[in-house]
């Protein structure tokens, strides 16, 4: 990693933390004030397209990005994101795209990589992220390191990430991952608690909270802020997969269990942990005796 990653201050900053914490309300009131210089302009488009995107309104993107070439990748992303029928063809552009061009930055290169983690190519998404390394190509570097399970390598760059840009909120992020990945649930609790408490909660960091109480032990911790969580947000799949696994450390009814499974079956249905489970009930019902 080159020493030239730094956390850019400028009139997007504040856009761009709220973005990075999954605030996307207080992203989207931040970007709407802010009347960058021309430098900033396209910036400001795409991280507003992001924004729609992560909120799910695709189609508020995608007509926002008509008739700009220069955002033909935030397109194939929103379109990735809506049409699963078209994902194929999606996929084949963004291979094409990649043989073709030697050297992708900026937004491109996060979401290039974003599409093929998404494909399970992890291998692939990380040759992409060494083309221009920046602070989010590093943090995304650690989340698909962790979906690897080569936890080893994610420590070793979330250390370096210290070294360089240890104030940063994507450093603060990637570190609390990295330590709830090897169980270090308390440091992973403050730090969570901490950013939810300096920018606002919001569900990824309530989420992550939760789970560094569940690590701990501390289960009626963690149902009580899942509890308030998916009143607010119903279709947030990680903490549905948490209220599942507390569900049975609380001896919750299988009413509420079964509630739980066909609200996250309904929202995601390709839930990669929901798929495990059945399948582990699966063979795990070989061995009942009928």
């Amino acid at each position: 990693m080159e020493t030239t990653i730094g956390e850019k201050i400028d009139d997007l900053f504040e856009t761009r933390t709220f973005f990075y914490l999954h605030n996307f309300e207080r992203a989207k009131e931040e970007v709407l004030q802010v009347q960058p210089g021309p430098e900033l302009v396209k910036e400001k488009q795409a991280l507003l397209a992001r924004i729609e995107i992560a909120r799910g309104n695709y189609d508020e993107a995608i007509q926002s990005l008509e008739d700009k070439d220069d955002s033909k990748v935030l397109q194939w992303y929103a379109i990735y994101m809506k049409e699963p029928s078209e994902r194929p063809n999606i996929v084949q552009q963004v291979s094409d795209l990649i043989g073709r061009e030697s050297s992708l930055s900026g937004v491109n290169q996060i979401l290039l990589a974003n599409i093929l983690v998404l494909e399970g190519h992890h291998e692939k998404a990380l040759e992409l992220l060494q083309h221009h390394p920046t602070l989010e190509t590093a943090a995304l570097e650690v989340e698909i390191l962790l979906r690897m399970n080569r936890l080893d390598l994610a420590k070793i760059l979330t250390e370096r990430l210290n070294q360089l840009e240890g104030d940063a909120v994507l450093t603060h992020l990637t570190t609390a991952w990295v330590y709830l990945a090897e169980g270090s649930y308390r440091e992973a609790e403050y730090i969570f608690a901490e950013l939810s408490e300096r920018h606002g909660s919001s569900d990824m960091l309530l989420n992550g909270l939760a789970t560094a109480y569940l690590g701990q032990s501390k289960y009626q911790e963690a149902d009580n802020i899942l509890q308030e969580l998916v009143a607010k947000n119903p279709n947030y799949p990680p903490a549905l997969v948490n209220c599942l696994i507390i569900s049975c450390h609380l001896s919750k009814t299988k009413e509420q269990k079964d509630a739980y499974t066909r609200q996250l079956k309904r929202i995601c249905p390709d839930c990669k942990w929901l798929k495990e489970l059945e399948s582990f009930e699966e063979r795990l019902s070989l061995f009942v005796v009928s």
